[in-house]
């Protein structure tokens, strides 16, 4: 690495359909179009930004995780955490400040909660990012 030495990532994925609901829409994607045309948009967007995800999350220095798992599981997601950071020091003592999984529980399964009109667009997302669906 040009500038540090042993950097490790944790790259932390989310389900696509909730990542859709809350991405800024206005910034990337054109508010005004229906929610198909936007869905539309935003898969293309989402797998622009995973073209080499497989390459990077099989590396050694890469842990990847997903968002629904780090909440749902917390405890086995941290001590996975720990192990690849390589500490015997617990680090849930101080991501509970910064990451609440009581709180972040909320962020999963948006996609459930939508309008007729949303669940096409959400139906659309699930055809076309099938690999990358929480399940």
């Amino acid at each position: 690495h040009k500038y540090f030495d042993n950097l490790s990532l944790i790259y932390i994925d989310r389900d696509p359909r909730d990542v859709f609901l809350d991405f800024p829409h206005d910034r990337y994607i054109a508010i005004k179009k229906k929610p198909i045309e936007r869905a539309k948009n935003f898969v293309k967007f989402f797998l622009d930004l995973r073209k080499e995800q497989k390459l990077v999350s099989s590396r050694s220095d890469v842990l990847f995780l997903k968002f629904e798992e780090l909440v749902i599981q917390y405890d086995e997601q941290v001590e996975r955490i720990n192990e690849f950071i390589g500490t015997s020091e617990k680090i849930c003592s101080l991501n509970k400040k910064s990451f609440d999984p009581n709180r972040s529980i909320k962020n999963i399964g948006k996609y459930k909660n939508v309008s007729e009109e949303f669940k096409i667009a959400i139906k659309f997302i699930e055809d076309q990012l099938a690999e990358f669906i929480y399940r």
